[in-house]
């Protein structure tokens, strides 16, 4: 039953952050340029072109690292209130650890210091899938290490920007990082040996990395910082296929086994109920002397609860679920251990995100919510595309009925993404950009969307409606000397 609508009004809170975002490997290039360490990422589309419907790799994309003060300026144009953006591990650390690249350092300063001169809130990913190959190497995520080499390098990071930059997030979309990147092999590094119990190794230690960053911040940083600090989890919307108690049952196994699986530990002390009990029972139906998922010691439950300081997500698509009615225990799996099979929604899926949070809210106390990736995919470049505004505005639509009428502490909407670049298994095909890049054009020429000026119209006024309400600019001219600022209230 769809959950009822206040009224609307369109005009969100005047504190309320809008953004967008850009990514390290996604559009930086530069992959050689100032000592750059090969990542995951490179490795995997060097060795294997054909992950990608175009053949296309991460070597140039749309030059974002030559082009850090057009692109700020673009950002500003926008009237943006922040910039979500990820460190390339590899740019300022090329051996994953050890000695650090001042030239990759002074790179980054230079795009935050820019930014700030904007006025415009840098929000920094520490990691966003491109894991120096060098310690891929050395096992990655598998390697016990692993939660070491995350903190050593969290800590360079908060030692050298920190005094710039007040919201840090550790990993963008954790589940795809394991499942994919360690599971199915279909994301980088493409391991597929040991499935069904890979993936678990690999969020064990995402988890404790994760961990270990945020204690080292709020141990050695955050008092002169100041800072905040969370992991950005991915989480589609979930529909059942039918009414059936099975696949409503099945729904709400995929969330857990999906976003519970990283949101478990750190809210509740340890993996949701569901995910223990099914993979311990399925790991025992299939021969393993022990559950295929890890145990927490108390030691790491004390350690990993209570590190975040805001719920950090990001929505991109709906799947449709079905219960798996197969009795006999399929092969060991992440997908298989849900119980369910999916089927990705090819309608508009925007009402979809007003779900997700209502999920969020019920299973973790109503948390401050930052979202900080949700775009519009495109395969086609045309400046005319009223199609993403559209959607822009089903979202922002959805975002103040949570707000307004289910109480939802939204502080900031982040657009994904302010350029077009490099989109995973769809290389360069796939257009996710307020701003289009010609990438037959060596100097990766910019030229704004239709929906730019519609989101800058967002950012300016933080009304949905163009124009907005009669009455609302009067109001609005009121509270131009007000300073803008992020805020997430105690």
């Amino acid at each position: 039953m769809p959950i009822p609508l206040p009224e609307y009004h369109g005009i969100f809170p005047y504190e309320f952050s809008f953004g967008t975002s850009g990514g390290a490997f996604e559009h930086e290039g530069a992959w050689l340029e100032d000592n750059k360490g090969e990542s995951i990422w490179d490795h995997w589309v060097h060795e294997n072109p054909n992950v990608t419907v175009d053949n296309g790799n991460g070597d140039v994309s749309a030059d974002s690292y030559n082009h850090v003060n057009d692109d700020v300026d673009l950002l500003n144009n926008l009237g943006v209130n922040h910039f979500v953006f990820s460190i390339s591990w590899g740019r300022i650390i090329p051996a994953g650890e050890g000695d650090i690249n001042m030239l990759g350092i002074n790179h980054y300063k230079k795009l935050i210091k820019k930014l700030r001169r904007k006025q415009i809130e840098p929000i920094v990913f520490l990691y966003v899938g491109d894991l120096p190959q060098a310690l891929e190497d050395r096992g990655g995520f598998l390697s016990d290490e692993f939660p070491i080499w995350f903190r050593e390098y969290a800590r360079v990071a908060f030692q050298h920007f920190g005094d710039d930059v007040e919201y840090w997030l550790t990993f963008n979309n954790p589940t795809s990082q394991c499942s994919e990147g360690y599971g199915d092999g279909t994301y980088p590094p493409g391991v597929t040996s040991n499935p069904g119990v890979n993936e678990y190794i690999c969020g064990h230690n995402l988890l404790k990395a994760h961990a270990n960053a945020y204690h080292l911040y709020e141990d050695i940083f955050k008092p002169t910082q100041q800072g905040k600090i969370s992991i950005g989890i991915n989480i589609p919307w979930f529909q059942p296929k039918t009414r059936f108690d099975e696949d409503i049952e099945a729904v709400a196994t995929r969330y857990q086994f999906h976003a519970g699986w990283f949101a478990h530990p750190i809210y509740k002390g340890d993996y949701p109920d569901v995910m223990i009990e099914r993979v311990g029972k399925l790991s025992q139906l299939g021969g393993f002397s022990e559950s295929r998922l890890p145990k927490f010691t108390r030691k790491d439950i004390r350690w990993i609860k209570g590190t975040s300081d805001f719920f950090a997500f990001g929505y991109f698509m709906g799947f449709y679920v079905r219960a798996n009615s197969n009795e006999i225990p399929l092969p060991p799996s992440f997908g298989n251990d849900a119980g369910s099979k999916i089927k990705l929604m090819n309608s508009d899926v925007a009402d979809g995100i007003r779900n997700v949070i209502s999920w969020i809210q019920n299973e973790y106390d109503n948390p401050w919510l930052f979202i900080t990736h949700n775009g519009y995919q495109s395969f086609n470049r045309t400046l005319d595309d009223t199609d993403r505004i559209d959607y822009i505005k089903s979202i922002l639509i959805n975002l103040q009925y949570a707000i307004e009428g289910d109480g939802a502490r939204i502080f900031g909407y982040t657009h994904h993404s302010y350029i077009d670049g490099f989109v995973r298994r769809f290389g360069y095909t796939l257009k996710y950009g307020l701003i289009d890049v010609d990438f037959n054009d060596p100097c990766r020429t910019r030229t704004p969307r239709l929906s730019a000026d519609y989101y800058r119209h967002v950012c300016t006024y933080g009304c949905i409606d163009y124009p907005c309400p009669p009455f609302y600019y009067q109001q609005f001219e009121i509270n131009l000397n007000i300073d803008s600022c992020l805020i997430i209230n105690s």
